[in-house]
């Protein structure tokens, strides 16, 4: 009896659309007969029937370092400034939501303020009124969506697994979320 075990290298773009993550699907063939295999299905739950959008929820999403320029251009911004297409799904005059390509929940958007403020920690006592209303934005995008509750998340900084430095609120909804999160 033979059993070996590899495994396919599988790219895909990350939330930041920056840079590249993979994952790794493992292909384990063996005999029919279960007793022969001393590995049982269970163990390799990401292995069998997932999809290749349920292997990329499934990532590890790490944080990166600040830029050395806080004011450094972003994806977001482009998205703001309308330089790169995205599913804008609300827009005023001091912020945008559009949905995230790397979900997380069944509805997962970002609320992004058009000023450029690359983390929570780093706004100004002037970005006061903008902070509220990115934050009066975020239930309106979800009633609007027929979210009845929802969860509203905010990292600030690479520990806290912020990718993008561009402040940017998830609004997270249409199942049941887990408590703690992370």
């Amino acid at each position: 009896m033979s059993i070996w075990l590899t495994s396919q290298k599988i790219p895909f773009l990350s939330q930041s659309f920056i840079r590249p993550c993979y994952l790794y699907r493992f292909i384990v063939p063996f005999q029919s007969k279960a007793h022969y295999c001393p590995y049982r299905l269970r163990d390799f739950q990401l292995a069998f029937g997932k999809s290749l959008q349920s292997f990329a929820m499934a990532h590890k999403e790490v944080g990166l370092e600040p830029p050395q320029d806080p004011k450094a251009d972003t994806i977001f911004g482009k998205i703001a400034r309308k330089e790169i297409p995205a599913d804008i799904i609300y827009e005023d005059d001091l912020c945008l939501a559009f949905r995230d390509v790397n979900p997380q929940a069944p509805f997962h958007a970002l609320v992004i303020p058009k000023k450029p403020i690359s983390q929570l920690s780093t706004a100004q006592p002037e970005d006061q009124s903008l902070l509220g209303h990115l934050m009066l934005v975020a239930p309106k995008v979800a009633k609007q969506e027929g979210l009845q509750s929802f969860r509203l998340v905010v990292n600030d900084g690479k520990d806290a697994c912020q990718s993008v430095y561009h402040l940017h609120l998830h609004i997270l909804g249409g199942r049941t979320l887990g408590w703690p999160p992370g």
